[in-house]
């Protein structure tokens, strides 16, 4: 007996089992009759486009770089950005001026940070370094927030964006992954591994820089220690959201049929032994520690100093 349906939302229907995808949407293979959403329009072809150019239905942009599952991944030459686009790999020597020019971006800003605190602590009520702290705190939080998969709008998903951007560290980390072929996991696993073990390599050269500047300087030891938990409590501060992004990305996963993929590229399926073991040796461990056994230890030092909070050793 033949039956007639409506037309799937995302598709074109021509009469009988003949069906199409309208631009920005997508399905497994040509028998599918569910058809989803793509990321972004320009990533997945019509059908009225693919019948002219002779391509197979449901494919994807591939001339602007896009492939794989909803067309949300890049091929070779390609990086995927915070928002699925896809475009071009800048030089070798590009991608070197941008890791140089972000890594003194991130240092001056922790410098100024630091250096603020420090000398607002010997200020009586300096309201400086608190506005700072505020500002710096509100914006990790929208960082934060935007982490969480859930259905915004297009104005918060906007502002979103906005704050991401002011994440240098974060946004230019992506760029490293120009330097691996496609649909290669190890350009996420490595960037997850470099997230994890930054603040270590950071703390440990702060620690040596304070140690020699103290030595240069005739500081006493005490006043070395005091700006040096400064400087750290500012640099995992400002490094927190950015840990915390790339640890929950690791279980943030979206179901295609019956494969399973990660959200942060879709090239990965989750649930794999390759997936679960960075998962449960990097990326749990980061949260842990970096991301609620830090802002924890912050807490409980300051409920055992709270009736000396205008101490100098707590302010700095």
């Amino acid at each position: 007996e033949t039956r007639c349906h409506p037309c799937p939302t995302g598709a074109y229907c021509w009469g009988r089992d003949n069906i199409g995808a309208q631009s920005g949407y997508w399905r497994t293979n040509s028998k599918e009759v569910n058809f989803l959403e793509c990321h972004k329009t320009e990533a997945c072809l019509s059908s009225s486009y693919q019948e002219e150019a002779g391509v197979e239905q449901g494919s994807c942009n591939e001339n602007s770089g896009y492939q794989g599952p909803l067309c949300a991944s890049c091929a070779d030459g390609y990086i995927l950005g915070s928002d699925y686009s896809c475009s071009k790999c800048p030089d070798i020597g590009i991608i070197l001026v941008i890791a140089l020019a972000t890594s003194i971006a991130v240092i001056a800003v922790f410098t100024f940070m630091i250096r603020s605190t420090i000398i607002n602590a010997y200020q009586e009520r300096s309201q400086t370094s608190i506005y700072l702290k505020i500002l710096a705190n509100y914006i990790q939080v929208m960082q934060l927030v935007a982490t969480f998969d859930a259905q915004w709008s297009d104005e918060v998903l906007n502002l979103f964006q906005v704050f991401e951007q002011l994440s240098a560290v974060s946004d230019q980390l992506p760029y490293f992954s120009c330097l691996f072929p496609a649909n290669n996991p190890k350009r996420v696993y490595t960037l997850l591994l470099v997230s994890f073990v930054l603040p270590a390599i950071v703390l440990l050269f702060n620690t040596l820089g304070w140690i020699f500047y103290g030595y240069l300087k005739g500081i006493s030891c005490l006043a070395v220690k005091d700006m040096g938990i400064c400087s750290v409590v500012v640099i995992i501060s400002l490094l927190h959201p950015m840990l915390v992004k790339r640890g929950v990305s690791m279980f943030q996963c979206h179901q295609i049929g019956d494969e399973t993929y990660l959200r942060s590229d879709y090239s990965i399926e989750c649930q794999t032994s390759e997936h679960n073991f960075w998962t449960f040796t990097i990326a749990v461990p980061s949260l842990l520690i970096w991301g609620l056994g830090f802002p924890a230890l912050m807490g409980i030092v300051l409920i055992r100093d709270r009736r000396q909070l205008d101490d100098l050793s707590t302010k700095i």
